[in-house]
């Protein structure tokens, strides 16, 4: 990923909201857990492309459907 962030209005705070990751596994025919897999590791480039961008702060959040329950890191 290349890191095109525009100096003069500078980002410090990014957030990601994760859904779909096992409705991608499923329109493969794969498990929802390969969907779940796959997203952590786009999560982990995410991240380091945020570092490399000099973002200060990045918010993830993850939202589970059948407990209606959300995550929230800081």
């Amino acid at each position: 990923m290349e890191t095109d962030v525009d100096p003069i209005a500078p980002v410090s705070h990014l957030a990601i909201v994760m859904d779909g990751n096992g409705r991608w596994a499923q329109q493969r025919n794969l498990p929802r857990q390969e969907g779940h897999a796959a997203g952590v590791e786009t999560v982990r480039r995410a991240v380091r492309f945020i570092a490399d961008a000099g973002i200060d702060c990045l918010t993830l959040f993850s939202f589970r459907p059948k407990t209606g329950v959300g995550h929230q890191v800081k």
